[in-house]
């Protein structure tokens, strides 16, 4: 059946239901959930370059997600009136989802801190492994003191 709608200036756009709304969020946080894990096991096994390819869909899902919260938000008053079941279920998901983001920040946080922790290991070697004599002087010249530094060799000169 279709129904015939006149666009006046004072007449919005009509909602869907809250049920649907609070549907789409679930499936959101679903969908979502399997991208965080993905990127868990990525960051586990330090495939960094599988964890890039995640990035784009990753943003994609915050900031979609971030809108439908926003837009529930502005429903709330509406949720009184939403099914138990649905209800429950909408609490149930969005704690594990927010478990599973926080495990996700903290495997970030934990994989970053790896990379500063090799990165400062590979640094403090390479210190180590530096001569910490000099071939030359404060004024700039070539101490004699160390014979099997390298010298000028003027170009009309053979070795």
């Amino acid at each position: 059946m279709q129904t015939e709608m006149t666009n006046t200036p004072t007449q919005t756009s009509p909602r869907n239901p809250i049920e649907v709304d609070v549907n789409e969020m679930i499936k959101l946080m679903h969908d979502f959930s399997l991208v965080l894990e993905r990127e868990n096991e990525f960051l586990r096994d330090a495939r960094y370059t599988e964890i890039e390819s995640l990035q784009k869909e990753k943003h994609e899902y915050v900031a979609s997600y971030k809108s439908k919260v926003a837009a529930l938000f502005e429903r709330k008053v509406e949720f009184a009136s939403m099914d138990s079941n649905l209800a429950e279920r909408l609490i149930v998901t969005r704690t594990e989802f927010i478990k599973l983001l926080s495990k996700n920040l903290r495997t970030l946080e934990s994989a970053k801190d790896a990379s500063r922790r090799l990165v400062s290991r590979i640094l403090n070697t390479a210190r180590e492994n530096v001569e910490e004599k000099t071939n030359y002087n404060a004024a700039g010249a070539m101490m004699s003191s160390n014979v099997t530094s390298a010298s000028s060799i003027g170009f009309n000169q053979e070795l």
